[in-house]
């Protein structure tokens, strides 16, 4: 369309030389223009499947992560109540034994130590960090994870004792498959001397220990989230049976 009106430009005989040269000089900027246009439009316009770089990769279920999180704030609940209402009214009637309110106290502490050591492990959330060539694309992403850099990022993200959510970053290459407390765990943080130089040589002693054992259930969706957990795991197990590594406590 734009060449035919420039072609009748240049037959009409009553525009001037000057104005003919504008005129062609305007339509071809125009005609270099459009296709430099869409080029940019279709490039830079995000894709509706484009993936983020924290992916979540891994998710135990509402139901489940909202029984364990109720579960602790009400072991926490229960030793508290009996500490500050129950175990000094007991104290206080002369007709019950003197042995009796300390027993109560510590009877309400089991089901909290209880929760606490066996629940604390549960990873409720499993999040990686992909490299860009491995987020343009579906199928881009399922090629990378049959083959992970040892470095790659991965984060558990665990339930504290009060419900509170707490994340622990670390690369793949520091889990080890391991067997412990009845099968409640089955990953281990094990860091590397060059992770322990680069965060600190020591750790204050205020400061919380970093959680080093987790829980990860079987995961059966079937998405190209949970077929990259799934391949994580494989290279976890496979990197650590190799070399004969798999930890028995």
């Amino acid at each position: 369309m734009i060449i035919g009106v420039s072609i009748r430009l240049q037959r009409l005989p009553f525009l001037g030389l000057r104005v003919k040269q504008l005129a062609q000089k305007k339509l071809d900027t125009c005609l270099l223009s459009r296709p430099s246009r869409r080029f940019v439009s279709v490039y830079r316009t995000p894709s509706k499947a484009s993936i983020p770089e924290r992916l979540l990769i891994y998710h135990a279920g509402t139901g489940r992560i909202v029984f364990v999180g109720s579960l602790k704030v009400t072991t926490i609940f229960l030793f508290s109540a009996t500490l500050l209402f129950i175990a000094p009214t007991i104290y206080n009637d002369q007709a019950q034994p003197p042995w009796v309110a300390p027993s109560v106290a510590v009877a309400s502490a089991v089901p909290l130590f209880y929760v606490v050591y066996y629940a604390s492990p549960f990873v409720a959330y499993v999040h990686i960090k992909l490299p860009l060539f491995a987020r343009r694309s579906r199928e881009q992403l399922l090629r990378w994870s049959q083959n992970m850099p040892p470095d790659t990022e991965v984060e558990m993200t665990t339930i504290k004792s009060y419900g509170s959510l707490r994340t622990t970053r670390m690369p793949m290459s520091e889990l080890q498959p391991i067997k412990a407390r009845f099968g409640i765990e089955n990953l281990v943080r094990v860091p590397k001397s060059t992770t322990r130089s680069s965060t600190g040589t020591q750790r204050p002693w205020w400061a919380r220990k970093e959680q080093s054992l987790f829980f990860v259930g079987t995961e059966r969706r079937k998405t190209v989230e949970t077929a990259v957990w799934q391949k994580a795991m494989e290279q976890i197990r496979n990197s650590h049976n190799t070399s004969g590594k798999t930890i028995h406590t």
